[in-house]
């Protein structure tokens, strides 16, 4: 028995898709809605959510659409289908009253025309989508504070330079909106003799005028770019502000433990002799018997009394990319700076984009996994810590376990909101630091770093310092750095606050660098034994 082919709905796939509400959109009505002026509010000053586009901070209101970022944003207000919908919202939406009107309720009522123009960026924006920086530029800072900071540190920065430098990026980008704006009401006028007066004389006039200005902002782009990115670099060479601490001239000595040592020991001589060290070049080496022993019970030591304090171990990368190294003011192409891996001559890899070897023990690997982060304020304060090796470049001929290039290390990182809370975590961890060090027994002391002596994204610097027989100086074995919120605003890791996104403050640190503890330990008036604390009885992991 035959039966009649049903294939009723064949070509409606334009309709499907049409009214499919799996990604159904808001109509013209409920946009209406959210055009009023509490509902706008609400819609652009959304709390952050993560599982939204940009946080949910970047929202168009006429589309109804979440975007990654400002820029985005400002890109798609450009597009033709962001200035469709301005025109479609002109008319006054469809309504239960006009309804009625057309059903014999009343009369009939030609919709009203409105005009609708786009939403203000949040963030100030020029005519290529650019965010202009308008604070922390050299011309808003307080011009003398900014060059005692650079004295105190002796710092190789050029303050003319980077002054001149922005001041030529200002020129040109004030040359730049100028024309942008001419162009605009040139192509406004001519709009309007072609609409209104299509034989004007003043039309050619005209086109020939919108020419020369488009080409103009065009030979004006290019060196716009490259001024913009020689201020910019140049700006970013500047250090961090000091905290009220740190000294100027000499080390500011804190709290001192015992009495340092008094002899020729040399840790390299006893540590070979007693069969503890074995270095295979200057700065590659081996720890033997007691000495690997006492390194494995060092980090147990350490990170169980972290736990005790409230910190949670954490497993950083060891690797991280050029932005984390540039992020932190470091120079990402200096090979005595970093370890950086080289890519087969196939590749094409960007200089400004290769990874580089540090160890899941440094701050760098922490920050490389907070980069361009957003938490919530309920989160903080953070406080990790991490067992793990740390790699830079031996910059010495010297053989010594003060001077290798891979460490084993235990570095904290706490994030705080503020400078008052960073200031009150601060005083915890030196006291922790002190009681972890003197339950141990050796000689050891805490000192406040000059200016001259701190990394540039450093505001203050404890370092934890034991006495060398061999060097005839002060080593430090461990530190405690404040960088506020410095670091984050350069590589944009941020917290949520109510509406507002604000930067938190960094405290860090390698608490312990195990090879220079054991160089220092070696050197003791008596002889190298293991603390009954790194005893292999003490290796047991905290929850």
């Amino acid at each position: 028995m035959t039966y009649k082919r049903k294939k009723y709905h064949q070509g409606d796939t334009h309709l499907k898709k049409r009214w499919r509400v799996r990604n159904r959109k808001k109509d013209l009505d409920e946009i209406d809605n959210d055009l009023k002026e509490d509902n706008a509010e609400k819609l652009l000053n959304q709390n952050v959510d993560l599982d939204l586009p940009g946080a949910a901070q970047h929202y168009c209101l006429h589309c109804a659409r979440y975007f990654i970022d400002e820029k985005a944003l400002t890109e798609h207000f450009k597009t033709k289908v962001h200035k469709r919908r301005l025109k479609a919202l002109e008319l006054e939406p469809y309504s239960i009253e006009e309804s009625e009107r057309a059903a014999g309720h009343g009369n009939f009522k030609v919709p009203n025309k409105r005009k609708i123009v786009t939403q203000n960026s949040k963030d100030l924006l020029d005519q290529d989508g650019d965010v202009v920086l308008e604070e922390n530029t050299p011309t808003k800072k307080k011009k003398e504070d900014i060059k005692l900071n650079i004295l105190k540190r002796k710092s190789n920065v050029d303050l003319t330079k980077v002054e001149n430098l922005w001041l030529l990026y200002e020129d040109l980008k004030k040359k730049k909106i100028e024309l942008e704006k001419k162009k605009i009401d040139v192509t406004k006028e001519l709009s309007n003799l072609l609409k209104n007066s299509p034989n004007d004389k003043d039309i050619e006039k005209l086109k020939i005028q919108s020419s020369l200005l488009k080409e103009n902002i065009k030979k004006l782009k290019v060196p716009f770019w490259s001024a913009e990115e020689a201020a910019i670099v140049e700006y970013l060479k500047l250090p961090n502000n000091l905290h009220m601490l740190t000294p100027s001239t000499e080390n500011k000595l804190l709290f001192n433990y015992k009495t340092s040592p008094n002899n020729n020991k040399n840790h390299f001589t006893i540590g070979t002799g007693k069969d503890l060290l074995q270095f295979t070049r200057k700065d590659n080496y081996y720890l033997k018997g007691d000495a690997a022993v006492f390194e494995l019970g060092a980090k147990f030591y350490v990170s169980n009394i972290l736990k005790d304090n409230g910190f949670t171990q954490f497993s950083s990368p060891d690797f991280v990319k050029s932005l984390i190294i540039e992020g932190c003011g470091g120079d990402h192409t200096n090979p005595n700076h970093t370890f950086i891996l080289h890519h087969n001559e196939d590749s094409k890899v960007s200089m400004d984009n290769r990874l580089h070897l540090t160890g899941g023990g440094s701050l760098l690997s922490f920050l490389a996994y907070y980069t361009k982060n957003i938490l919530y304020a309920k989160v903080l304060p953070l406080k990790y810590f991490s067992l793990g090796r740390q790699y830079t470049p031996a910059n010495s001929e010297e053989t010594s376990l003060f001077n290798v290039s891979q460490s084993s290390a235990i570095t904290t990182f706490i994030a705080v909101r503020n400078a008052d809370e960073c200031d009150i975590m601060l005083e915890k961890i030196i006291e922790m630091t002190k009681m972890m060090y003197t339950k141990l027994g050796y000689p050891f002391r805490l000192s406040v770093v000059t200016a001259d002596k701190l990394q540039m994204w450093e505001s203050l610097r404890i370092s934890v310092e034991m006495y060398s027989c061999s060097m005839k100086s002060f080593i430090e074995i461990g530190n405690i750095s404040v960088s506020g919120d410095f670091l984050c605003k350069r590589l944009m890791f941020s917290y949520t606050d109510g509406n507002q996104n604000k930067y938190p403050h960094i405290l860090s640190g390698t608490i312990l660098n195990v090879p220079k503890f054991l160089g220092c330990v070696l050197e003791q008036d008596y002889d190298f034994f293991i603390p009954p604390e790194f005893m292999v009885e003490k290796w047991y992991i905290k929850k």
